[in-house]
């Protein structure tokens, strides 16, 4: 990447760039989180597997129970202002990063504080007295996150996603290398709250490695309150997000106790291991990418990456959904078998999430984060009725909750952005039944073919060869320009675009 100062090349391919060229980064960027979050992904799924084995339900519970609080306060940990920076002016953006710097890592401070103050409350509540300390340890994440939040989001900006992902990988492989040897020694659920503190900590020093600005550890009263106009919406979004993906461990935990949050919390993993993360890593791709258009060039990218994000969405919860239990049984073991249907719920509540990332990713672009906000407060309240009321039916009765939530919302979006975008209708349903139909081609193969082989492994390698078969080809046969820009692309030559 070669040495660079302090506000030299954050803005590669700016605001004036063509919109072929940037269409193109867009795809290879793309391409390049998908493939590293492929690498990331294995090693994650690898390192759970090992830990289910050794770990029991309850030990997960708890660090569950632990990561409610402090995922819920990371929320607010910038409060939206890294992000505010992707979309800075290219003259005020330099000072605008020191400003965000420095409020972040102060912010970090003051929440791991706040965890730790309210870690006996916890501990009491949830009727749990390991959670004190593991709670308060855990806190430690905020600020050692918050120092390089400005780093990553500055590499966002100039659309570096190799330090971005290089960062993630090591994360990864710290906290399976820290996790799972401490587990072996029998450190119990500490091995999984040091494992994350070593990741966090991974991460934080290689994109500081990697991104070679530095702060000046100067705040500006002014830029900070032009980065909070930005921030507070996001912040919000954030909040109701971190909310929708633990409030439900809330109830699970408190109502149902360690042991059933543990087995639910695996179960929720898997599919956001195998889908959200996907769909995250297009995210952080196209909001700096869709902020460098405008008018029709923005609605042509938006619908060329819906259909490249379904294209590779799709066919990844189609899989989670049909081959659940062969997943569980063969790399976590027969005790999590519990963790089957929810696995199943939540990936056909995240199958919509390719439509529902590349949306938002436009609305923050252009500035609509207010649209995002009135789409996410009634999402998470209607998320936090409905679980509230049917968590004594157990887990299976939650994860539904969530399915639904997610696939109303995220059908919403796409009726919001007809209007705030400009898209129509025809067009996103154009740009999603190739990917539909090739998906349920490979459904209707693998589900008799799980069906009659009895042993795990044996029927997930053939599921997945034989269901992945007809899915290329179906893909190939219904979209066979999007097959083939991504397969170039793969093999890094330069797509044509028009």
């Amino acid at each position: 990447m070669g040495t660079q100062s302090k506000h030299e090349r954050v803005d590669e391919g700016g605001p004036a760039a063509p919109t072929a060229t940037v269409r193109t980064r867009v795809l290879r960027g793309v391409m390049w989180s998908y493939g590293s979050l492929a690498g990331g992904r294995v090693l994650a799924l690898a390192t759970t597997a090992v830990l289910a084995h050794i770990l029991l339900p309850r030990q997960f519970g708890l660090v569950a129970v632990a990561l409610i609080f402090t995922t819920a306060l990371d929320s607010l940990r910038d409060l939206g202002l890294n992000e505010a920076l992707v979309v800075a002016p290219k003259a005020e953006y330099a000072t605008q990063a020191d400003t965000a710097f420095c409020t972040t890592v102060l912010i970090g401070i003051a929440l791991a504080l706040l965890v730790g103050a309210l870690s006996p409350a916890v501990a009491g509540f949830f009727h749990q007295p390991q959670l004190f300390a593991l709670l308060a340890v855990l806190g430690l994440n905020v600020p050692l996150r918050a120092a390089g939040l400005t780093h990553y989001a500055l590499a966002q900006r100039r659309l570096d996603f190799r330090s971005r992902t290089l960062a993630e990988l090591a994360e990864v492989v710290a906290r399976g290398l820290v996790g799972v040897p401490l587990a072996l020694l029998g450190l119990g659920p500490w091995s999984l709250v040091l494992g994350y503190l070593s990741g966090t900590l991974a991460w934080t020093i290689l994109i500081w490695v990697l991104v070679t600005w530095r702060p000046s550890l100067h705040v500006r009263r002014s830029d900070l309150s032009v980065l909070l106009r930005f921030g507070r919406g996001v912040t919000i979004v954030g909040v109701i997000g971190g909310a929708m993906s633990y409030i439900d461990n809330f109830f699970v935990g408190r109502v149902l106790g360690a042991a059933a949050l543990g087995v639910y919390s695996l179960g929720y993993r898997l599919p956001e291991m195998l889908i959200v993360d996907g769909f995250s890593a297009a995210g952080v791709v196209l909001f700096p990418a869709f902020a460098r258009l405008n008018g029709p060039a923005l609605r042509d990218a938006v619908l060329t990456t819906s259909r490249y994000a379904m294209l590779f969405g799709l066919p990844v919860a189609v899989l989670a959904i049909t081959l659940a239990q062969p997943l569980v049984l063969a790399l976590f073991g027969p005790r999590w078998r519990d963790a089957v249907p929810v696995i199943q719920l939540l990936s056909i509540g995240f199958a919509a999430g390719p439509l529902g990332q590349v949306i938002g990713a436009a609305f923050m672009a252009t500035r609509r984060v207010d649209v995002m906000v009135k789409l996410a407060v009634p999402q998470g309240l209607l998320l936090l009725a409905l679980v509230a009321v049917v968590v004594s039916h157990g887990i299976v009765a939650v994860a539904g909750c969530q399915a639904a939530v997610r696939v109303i919302v995220v059908a919403a979006g796409m009726v919001v952005s007809t209007r705030v975008l400009g898209l129509r209708t025809r067009e996103l349903w154009s740009v999603t039944w190739p990917a539909m139909i090739a998906a349920g081609g490979m459904a209707a193969v693998i589900v008799p073919v799980e069906r009659a082989i009895v042993s795990p492994w044996v029927a997930l390698v053939t599921s997945v060869a034989l269901g992945g078969t007809v899915y290329v080809g179906l893909a190939w046969l219904l979209a066979r320009d999007a097959v083939s820009s991504l397969w170039t692309l793969a093999r890094g030559a330069r797509v044509p675009v028009g």
